[in-house]
């Protein structure tokens, strides 16, 4: 809805204010999206408060009740509960968009540069946006909703602890699979899909180099976020304020380290720094949930494909880096045909192998096959 409305916003404005700067549209678009979502929130929860419908929304009797009441005084845990969270999104930010502050604040890279560097980020973006984001979000409602942080959740081995880890288990080994999948066809493809995406000017800027790169961006982020949903949901108030030194910490070497990279290896240096940050808080969140489960912790090397998967990516690899030599670097449609066909041929034969032979996808595919039945 946030999108929606700040698009046709944009849309209408350029039609009914022409003379408007355009950048200053969008910035306006940004405060009536953001005052429409509010109000979208602000009546959702009327409605519930309404219709009774849930029991932690009781004490809400009326629509002023959602807004904060100074003679009730003021709640000193929860303003430190919202500041602490409150800087971690600052700080995740900085994380996440830390090559975009560079380059915003520096002249390492060119305007050219640039925009061929966010055009690769948003074509590879596209598999997190559409397959790793939702899996993300479900798995952190799971695991803030199953995991009590009151009680010492494994003294006693009861169903929901194990079946807790058994998700994390899962999870962690299908987002793996995923994000090896995106390296295995990342790398040879990613000179066809950014000369179809781009034309030339991303295929003779290093846009094939930066996809190829991305691709094992996409291993590490999927990774990273199944382990910080759960370590970020097993932590007490005082592991929640230590992530958030270790958060402040690493986005300034994460700045530093995109600033030195970008100098010696231009824009593919805002990716690699992305991967070491991201690999970072991969230990740095297997290590906190290593402390909770004790014992009962999985091994890290459920993220990793199962033998026979592994030979078929890596019989993949070696087949499609062959076709690119032959076919990709002959100008021509019908051998960059040749190549994507016998891409998509190796990439069915792995998932139909992966769908038979690997335990957890087998569970995944039958599952899905019995709900088509019913």
């Amino acid at each position: 809805m946030l999108i929606c409305v700040k698009r046709i916003f944009v849309l209408a404005g350029l039609f009914m204010f022409p003379g408007m700067y355009h950048l200053e549209l969008f910035a306006y678009a940004q405060y009536i999206g953001a005052i429409a979502y509010l109000l979208f929130n602000f009546v959702a929860f009327y409605i519930y408060i309404r219709n009774k419908s849930i029991p932690e929304l009781e004490q809400f009797s009326t629509f002023s009740d959602l807004f904060p009441k100074f003679s009730e005084g003021i709640d000193r845990d929860s303003i430190h509960a919202v500041f602490t969270m409150f800087s971690h999104s600052i700080l995740k930010q900085l994380l996440t968009d830390g090559s975009a502050y560079v380059m915003t604040f520096t002249e390492l890279l060119s305007l050219k540069d640039q925009a061929v560097y966010d055009a690769v980020e948003r074509v590879g973006s596209i598999i997190v946006r559409t397959i790793l984001s939702p899996i993300d979000e479900n798995c952190n409602a799971y695991f803030s909703n199953t995991i009590r942080k009151e009680s010492s959740v494994f003294n006693k081995n009861t169903d929901n602890h194990d079946d807790l880890v058994d998700t994390l288990s899962k999870v962690l080994h299908v987002v793996g699979v995923i994000g090896f999948v995106a390296c295995t066809f990342g790398i040879p493809y990613s000179p066809v899909v950014i000369s179809l995406y781009g034309g030339k000017l991303l295929s003779e800027n290093g846009g094939a180099l930066l996809l190829s790169l991305y691709s094992g961006y996409i291993l590490v982020t999927a990774i990273n976020g199944i382990t910080e949903g759960f370590a970020m949901a097993s932590m007490d108030n005082r592991q929640i304020f230590t992530h958030g030194k270790f958060l402040f910490v690493t986005s300034i070497i994460h700045l530093i380290i995109n600033y030195v990279l970008c100098v010696y290896m231009n824009s593919a240096g805002f990716i690699v720094a992305n991967i070491i940050n991201m690999s970072v808080r991969i230990i740095y969140n297997w290590r906190t949930i290593r402390e909770y489960l004790g014992d009962k912790c999985p091994s890290f090397t459920e993220v990793l494909p199962t033998g026979q998967t592994s030979i078929f990516l890596g019989v993949s690899l070696l087949a499609t880096s062959f076709t690119y030599l032959l076919f990709a670097t002959t100008p021509g449609l019908s051998y960059t045909l040749a190549h994507i066909a016998i891409g998509a041929v190796c990439l069915i034969l792995t998932a139909q192998d992966t769908a038979q032979h690997d335990s957890v996808f087998t569970v995944i595919v039958d599952s899905l096959a019995k709900k088509h039945r019913d």
